[in-house]
């Protein structure tokens, strides 16, 4: 009876144990399973952050570009603004009190004067036309670099953004795989206490079986005598 009971314990105590070896193994399974999916979302945001990284510097470099560009359309601003002095002064000379005078003394040379003036406010206004496209290019290219501007600062943003996603998912990959660590211990721990219920087990088979055949021998040594 006192084997039959232990039979009974240890019985009950490797299905417990044979559940538990199960529901670890199920755990472990999932683990690895969430431990994938995670590996993949580092890998993807990796990837995103490098895409993100060319993007910046590529931007950077237009930025670059466009302030030497810049650069450029403000000497010829200032050339040309230059050379509008210059021929203002020019024109001031050639219609300065002398050339009225003769105008006024001398109408022939009226003509002549016109002429002049003309020639010069011809080239004048062509020059103003000059520098009111150049002024145009520079505004353009300045709005041109801020809206890059803008578009680096959101690049940038993301970026942060998603080195903080990485680190997370860093995180929780070592969470993880902390978790597994456990799990596989105790998994092992779990086996280990089965396989010594089963021997536990074989042994009481091995007693109730002694018993069993000591009781034979018994019953027909009282029926031989």
């Amino acid at each position: 009876k006192e084997i039959d009971s232990k039979q009974s314990d240890v019985s009950s105590s490797l299905d417990e144990k044979e559940s538990e070896i199960t529901n670890l193994e199920k755990e472990q399974e999932q683990l690895d399973a969430d431990i994938k999916s995670i590996d993949l979302q580092v890998a993807e945001t990796s990837g995103e952050i490098r895409e993100k990284e060319a993007s910046i510097e590529e931007t950077k470099q237009k930025i670059e570009e466009l302030k030497a560009e810049i650069e450029v359309v403000k000497a010829r601003i200032a050339e040309r603004n230059k050379l509008l002095e210059d021929r203002a002064r020019s024109l001031q000379e050639s219609v300065g009190m002398d050339s009225y005078l003769d105008v006024l003394l001398g109408p022939q040379s009226f003509g002549d004067f016109v002429g002049r003036v003309s020639a010069v406010t011809t080239i004048v206004e062509a020059d103003r036309e000059i520098l009111k496209a150049h002024e145009e290019d520079k505004l353009l290219l300045e709005q041109a670099e801020a809206d890059l501007n803008s578009q680096l600062q959101s690049l940038e943003q993301s970026l942060t953004e998603l080195e903080g996603l990485k680190e997370q998912l860093s995180a929780q990959v070592k969470q993880k795989q902390e978790l597994m660590k456990k799990v596989e211990q105790q998994h092992g721990e779990a086996v280990h206490e089965y396989h010594e219920l089963e021997n536990e087990a074989e042994f009481l088979a091995q007693q109730e079986k002694a018993i069993k055949l000591e009781q034979q021998r018994q019953k027909e040594a009282a029926e031989a005598a």
